[in-house]
């Protein structure tokens, strides 16, 4: 992972190594955390880094959410503490090990909130007041449409209106809320 100060004039090698995203939290502006998901090679599995201090120092986190074969997919935090993540398995069909789970430890526990393999997550801008929450949940080579939370996560129902979800092999992979949700409802 490389950052710049300087409009990219030049650039900085940081840990974390083996970065395959970062994730600022949506309170980044205030509480400058970010995360980092990426594979640790010195133990063979997916871990995640966060940093408070907007990337000046770092802290891996080699948790215990992923049993043998398993990803996170999908990594949104929203504060310093508190990370929705989705976890499945690489390959195969759906298990119930695979869902949408949440932390508010950093990952000390996590709580499954979805259980069933999810494709896609997005966290509304105005989670603190609105607790929106959309998914993407499938199957192996199957889409079920988008399935939608106001509760943080608790219920779930679906959000299908002129979505083809029966057509195999589709699945949502992407879900992303407008800047001005409130407002545009997009």
């Amino acid at each position: 992972m490389l950052r710049s100060t300087d409009a990219g004039l030049t650039w900085v090698e940081l840990p974390p190594y083996e970065a395959r995203s970062v994730h600022p939290s949506l309170n980044y502006i205030t509480d400058h955390t970010l995360y980092v998901l990426g594979g640790d090679p010195a133990i063979g599995r997916q871990v995640f880094w966060r940093s408070t201090d907007a990337g000046e120092t770092w802290t891996i986190y080699a948790h215990d959410l992923l049993p043998p074969n398993f990803e996170i997919n999908e990594l949104v935090p929203l504060d310093a503490d508190t990370v929705y993540a989705s976890r499945r398995s690489i390959g195969g069909l759906s298990t119930p090990e695979q869902g949408l789970l949440r932390t508010t430890d950093v990952g000390v526990t996590w709580t499954q909130l979805y259980f069933g393999r999810v494709y896609g997550l997005a966290v509304s801008p105005q989670f603190a007041s609105d607790q929106t929450l959309l998914i993407s949940p499938g199957d192996y080579k199957a889409s079920y449409g988008i399935a939608k939370s106001t509760d943080g996560g608790q219920t779930w129902s679906p959000r299908n209106e002129g979505l083809v979800v029966h057509n195999p092999g589709t699945q949502i992979s992407w879900i992303q809320f407008a800047p001005d949700s409130t407002g545009n409802q997009t």
